[in-house]
Order: C-alpha cells, then sequence, then structure tokens
C-alpha cells in the first residue's frame, strides 16, 4: 500500500452538521460564517462591477471589494484575513491584498471577528462547470446550489472522479477514502470547501442531483469536535476489538497536556477523524512530531476506555505528521471515569488573534490551585484581572472583553502556583 500523504490547510471552526446554506432566490444565496476561521467557497457569478481579468476561461473577482460588505466602518472590519492555496492573504486591518483574483473554483480560509451571514447575489454559477484538478493535493470550492449526497454506497459527489480519487476532506475535517469503501461525510452545500488528492491529472465536473436519500452520518456529542488549526493529519481506524462499536460511541485524540486535538464517530464499524497540529508556529494542539492518545467513548454504556493500538496498517505510531494513519485498535481497553485531567500546567493560545473585542482564554491545571489570570498591555501595566481564586485540576476557560480598550498587543499571564505562562493577543477595532 503506498504511503498517502496530506498536506496542511484550514478548516472551519465548527462542527458541519452545523452550518447551512439558504438559497433565497435564483440570484442570490446566504452563506453562514462563524466567527474564527472557515474554509469556504462561493458558487454564485457576481455582477460584472466586481470581475477582474483573470485569464481565459476563469471567472474572477476582486476580492477586496466583494467583502467591503463586511466592513463596520473606515476603521473595523468583520474581516480579519483571507487566504488562498498559494499563501496569500488580503488583510483590511492592515490595507493589504495580494490575492489576484477570487476564483470561483477554489476555496478559501476566510477569518472573521463574529457570526456573520452573507448574502451572494449574482447568477448562479453552472454546477457542472470544469475544475481542474493536478494530480495530488487540491482545494475545490462546491459549486452546485443544491445537496449532493457523500456516503459510501456511490460517493455520488465525486462519483465522475472516483477512480483516482485517494482521499476527500471537507470543512468540518470529515472524511472519504474510496479506497476503504468509507465515507462519514456529510452532503455537499453551499458555501463548502474540500481538500481532495487524485492520483492524475483530472478535470472534476459535480454530478446532477441525485434521487436517492442523503446520508447523514451519525456524529456522538460526548467529544466536541475541537478548533481546527493550519496543521493536520487523517487518521482512520479500521477494526476494533474488545467492545461492540455501536452509533453514537466515539474515538477521541488526546495529547499529553490532557487536550483533545481530534474526534471521530463510530460509522459501519470504523472510525477516521482528523487530528490538529500547531497553528502557524503557535503552540496549539500538537506539535510537529508529538506524541498523542487514544481513549474511547462507548455511549450506550457511558463509559471511557483507555485504547492500546494492536497494528498499525500504514504509518508508524501515534504522532503527528504529514502521514495518513490507518490502524486497528484495542487489544486491551482499561475503564476510566471519563473525568480527563491533564497532566502539566497548559495556556493555550488566545483564539481569535486577532480579536476584534472579546477574546477566549482556555487552560488546564494537573491538581487543584490558586490560579491568577491577567491581561497587561506592553508596558506591564495589568488592565484587567480575570481570574484570582482557587481551582479544582482540569480544563478552564475565561473570556475577556476589551471593548473599552484601545487597539494593541496585549499580553495574557497565567500564574499558577508561581508557574508562569504568557501568551501575546492582537486587539483590532
Amino acid at each position: 500500500m503506498n504511503k498517502l500523504l496530506l498536506q496542511p490547510f484550514t478548516l472551519i471552526t465548527v462542527s458541519l452538521i452545523l452550518i447551512s446554506s439558504r438559497l433565497t432566490h435564483a440570484d442570490e444565496i446566504q452563506i453562514p460564517l462563524h466567527e474564527g476561521n472557515n474554509f469556504t467557497s462561493i458558487n454564485m457569478i457576481l455582477p460584472d462591477s466586481f470581475r477582474v481579468d483573470a485569464g481565459e476561461g476563469i471567472i474572477g473577482f476582486n476580492v477586496p471589494m466583494m467583502w467591503e460588505r463586511l466592513r463596520i466602518d473606515e476603521d473595523n472590519h468583520l474581516v480579519l484575513l483571507i487566504k488562498n492555496g498559494s499563501g496569500r492573504w488580503f488583510a483590511p486591518a492592515f490595507g493589504f491584498n495580494n490575492i489576484p483574483f477570487w476564483d470561483l473554483t477554489e476555496a478559501y480560509d476566510v477569518y472573521v471577528s463574529e457570526d456573520v451571514d452573507v448574502l451572494w447575489e449574482g447568477e448562479l454559477v453552472n454546477p457542472q462547470m470544469d475544475i481542474n484538478l493536478s494530480s495530488g493535493g487540491n482545494r475545490i470550492a462546491y459549486l452546485p446550489s443544491y445537496l449532493l449526497s457523500a456516503g459510501a454506497d456511490d460517493f455520488h459527489i465525486f462519483s465522475l472522479i472516483i477512480d483516482v480519487l485517494e482521499k476527500a476532506v471537507n470543512s468540518a475535517g470529515e472524511y472519504m477514502i474510496p479506497e476503504y469503501g468509507f465515507s462519514n461525510m456529510h452532503p455537499g452545500r453551499p458555501g463548502e470547501g474540500y481538500y481532495i488528492k487524485v492520483s492524475e491529472d483530472v478535470v472534476l465536473n459535480y454530478p446532477e442531483e441525485g434521487n436517492g436519500e442523503l446520508f447523514y452520518p451519525w456524529v456522538g456529542d460526548h467529544w466536541e469536535i475541537p478548533q481546527p488549526t493550519e496543521e493536520w493529519m487523517g487518521m482512520m481506524i479500521t477494526e476494533i476489538g474488545e467492545v461492540v462499536p455501536d452509533s453514537g460511541d466515539q474515538i477521541a485524540a488526546i495529547d499529553l497536556d490532557g487536550v483533545v486535538v481530534g474526534v471521530g464517530a463510530i460509522q459501519i464499524g470504523a472510525c477516521a477523524m482528523t487530528v490538529w497540529g500547531a497553528d502557524e508556529g503557535e503552540e496549539f494542539g500538537l506539535e510537529d512530531g508529538e506524541a498523542f492518545e487514544l481513549l474511547y467513548w462507548d455511549d450506550s454504556e457511558q463509559l471511557v476506555f483507555e485504547v492500546e493500538v494492536e497494528r498499525f496498517i500504514e504509518g508508524n505510531g501515534l504522532r503527528f505528521q504529514d502521514d495518513f494513519l490507518v490502524i486497528e485498535i484495542a487489544t486491551g481497553m482499561s475503564v476510566s471515569d471519563g473525568n480527563i485531567i491533564p497532566h502539566d500546567f497548559h495556556l493555550s493560545p488566545i483564539h481569535p488573534n486577532p480579536f476584534n473585542a472579546v477574546a477566549t482564554i482556555e487552560y488546564s491545571i494537573p491538581s487543584e490551585a490558586h490560579v491568577s489570570l491577567t491581561v497587561l498591555d506592553v508596558t506591564g501595566r495589568t488592565v484587567a484581572t480575570l481570574i484570582n481564586e482557587a481551582l479544582t485540576a482540569g480544563e478552564h476557560k475565561a473570556v475577556w472583553n476589551g471593548m473599552s480598550n484601545p487597539s494593541g498587543v496585549y499580553l495574557f499571564r497565567l500564574d499558577v502556583d508561581g508557574n508562569v505562562f504568557v501568551k501575546r493577543g492582537v486587539l483590532l477595532r
């Protein structure tokens, strides 16, 4: 079996089951964006005033003009950053853009400061328009205005290129892996973005709307899908022993600080998940090469089991890497009470970052301790005290509303019984 390599890309920050797209009229479509990062696309040909010369056969639009609709005032914009697959970006707060044009066939990373619905008006694009794919990884837009099933019965959404499709991953980190006859992917819908890997150059055309029932996978709700990051890897579990897998059961990847960095639901006796790594070099999730562990949630018994790996069919260990791991698990499972206690102190990066007004600070402590969490400006002056009390062991979260403070860099200082940790956040007003 050939080694399957996944390249990093950014995905949106919520599960696809929470996303909806509303087709209001033939000439407009509303796409919801969620606070933080969204891996998204549009399937609308905008008015000529937005068009730019993008080359023969390419439909392209001026990026700053497109997103001016999310500007609040001269100094404030709901868009924090937009990036394309080439690493080019648009940052309204800095008046910077080097994305030549928005290509309708591509998916983009769009960071926004709060939840917002974006209404695009124009002409719906031909859903069967050609999308040229290169051998290897590609980031593509979803073009139809209708839903397409992505279930493993026929992989309908990508059925026209199924012979060369190695894998597909959607914005929520859900997988389609034809080699194993597996999919845990929700139906495709407007606004979605995909990373797909093909074995040769090919032209993708989305199929017409299917006549059968749409496939919706079981999700499970014991562990929530963690915050996506720039770095990610895929993992598929093909055989599970010791327990009888059932709908609602989940498997989670846990880093050595006790933080959940990946979650997958059991689907037809198998499980696939995305494991999230470091975010743009910052200390978030797993660093390249760092180890993680697996836990199993038995929904019927309401119990957490510790998991041992029996065999790596592909890949070589439970470590964050560019490999796509395929493993068998569960030669031994021991029961846990479901309470994950971190092994050490940990302060996660501030998110979102930059933030427009409200920042979330997440941290964990391995034992009961006195905790002080303060916000300082760059001169070292304390501008807010968020926590100053004894807390129990486990994972904790605090929120700072900087609405009354000026834009700039702020330091978030966590002091746990003399153990000091500091993270930087940027307030953009």
